[in-house]
């Protein structure tokens, strides 16, 4: 994976864990559904940017291992691997 990426997608996975950690106590506490649905969209939109980032490096390093590779059926079986991930993204 690409390091950047990586320290990136951490980042932001750690940051939705702190605010899905401040939506419980909001929702312990009774607070306003509003202010609830403002954090869990955040929290969603930060695991979506990570799950983004994971996917461009993985598809980097795939890609490479493509080219690089003589090997026909593992072409085919890693370009196959890639369209699993890309499907699972687009959902």
């Amino acid at each position: 994976m690409i390091k950047n990426n990586k320290e990136k997608s951490i980042g932001a996975l750690k940051k939705a864990r702190r605010i899905v950690g401040k939506m419980i106590k909001m929702l312990e506490a009774g607070e306003p559904c509003q202010n609830i649905m403002s954090q869990n969209a955040a929290a969603v939109g930060l695991i979506r940017h990570a799950h983004k980032l994971i996917m461009e490096a993985d598809l980097n390093d795939c890609l490479r291992a493509i080219v690089e590779n003589k090997n026909q059926t593992n072409k085919i079986k890693m370009t196959e691997e890639i369209m699993t991930v890309t499907k699972q993204f687009i959902r």
